[in-house]
């Protein structure tokens, strides 16, 4: 068998991102980690995305069928009604929600071990523990009992730190607001707090504040775009308190 040269693998990392090969993609990038961990700024958003697709792929799939087990008009659509239809679905939740839990400790596995510290630079850094807490996050969505306990604490620490950490990037640089946008649903949807996911997302609205003018420069469109998210999150509670 030839030996693969860590360009091999990037080069077919990046053959499978095309081909919507996301669990390929990411085994190719854990390959050019082994060979050398200082990731470039393009080989760090190859391994955002690859298992920011595949854990995505995986958790959509938790969602379609957690609405099946949850949603009565879902329910009525698919005529489940008998106590046999219900058990199929709890199997086949809990066969993909641990897919989700497999590939969210795996991509933690190497951002533990070797890419966090060996990190070069603020965005770098914060890029990947932003990726270490979106895990926790997926985490404690499929879980419950020990693994969804464990993955609300460790999920509420890693997020804390990335936040400390993205405290000295721009107010407006995407990953900053990215961040700020996943913590406050980590509250909403981990934590049960959705004062407190308002709090986040309102926090991350009054940094930006100085820089909005800028938001409407094409090169911020996607620093826009997050911003209206956050927007959306603090929108019922002005509100109701008649800001």
């Amino acid at each position: 068998m030839v030996k693969r040269t860590r360009r091999d693998h990037l080069f077919l990392a990046k053959v499978a991102r095309d081909a919507e090969r996301y669990e390929v993609m990411a085994m190719h990038m854990k390959k050019v980690i082994a060979l050398n961990p200082n990731l470039s700024v393009e080989e760090r958003k190859l391994y955002s995305v690859a298992y920011e697709k595949w854990i995505g792929a995986r958790y959509g799939s938790w969602q379609c069928i957690d609405d099946l087990q949850q949603d009565e008009a879902v329910k009525e659509e698919w005529d489940i009604e008998s106590e046999m239809d219900g058990i199929l679905l709890k199997e086949y939740s809990d066969k993909v929600a641990e897919e989700v839990y497999e590939i969210c400790s795996d991509a933690l596995k190497t951002l533990e071990e070797s890419l966090i510290q060996n990190a070069v630079g603020l965005e770098t850094k914060v890029s990947y523990l932003k990726l270490k807490a979106d895990c926790y996050h997926y985490i404690g969505r499929v879980t419950y009992d020990d693994r969804h306990e464990a993955a609300a604490d460790k999920g509420l620490e890693a997020y804390a730190v990335a936040s400390a950490f993205a405290r000295g990037l721009s107010p407006i640089h995407p990953i900053r607001l990215s961040l700020a946008l996943n913590f406050s649903r980590f509250h909403d949807q981990v934590l049960n707090s959705k004062e407190e996911s308002e709090h986040v997302a309102r926090e991350a609205i009054e940094d930006a504040k100085p820089m909005k003018h800028s938001l409407k420069e094409s090169k911020h469109k996607k620093a826009a775009s997050i911003m209206e998210q956050l927007v959306d999150i603090v929108a019922p509670w002005i509100r109701s308190s008649g800001e």
